[in-house]
């Protein structure tokens, strides 16, 4: 169960940016552009977290290596794993929608 949630996060993610787009390529709403920034924002904000909040209780916590250890830290195959979610999902919705299956 463990090693499906990040293909499960990217799945939503991935369809979340597919909407996004949709509506901003298709003029139908300019929603699109601002929940677009607003996702962009939200990573930036949690790599600036995952970056501070480590260094603060190295700092500031008498025993922060196990805090550290049970905090999410991406890996690259997180990453991977996360991306190659988003693409099934992605491709997947995008070919059902425009009826190819």
């Amino acid at each position: 169960m463990r090693q499906a949630i990040p293909y499960a996060m990217g799945g939503a993610m991935g369809l979340m940016m597919l909407g996004m787009v949709h509506m901003t390529v298709t003029g139908q709403s300019e929603l699109g552009v601002w929940a677009a920034i607003g996702f962009v924002l939200a990573h930036v904000a949690a790599v600036l977290v995952i970056v501070v909040v480590p260094l603060a209780a190295a700092r500031h916590i008498p025993q922060p290596a196990r805090y550290i250890e049970q905090m999410h830290r991406p890996s690259w195959a997180h990453l991977r794993q996360m991306l190659i979610g988003a693409g099934l999902a992605v491709a997947l919705t995008h070919v059902t929608l425009h009826g190819l299956f």
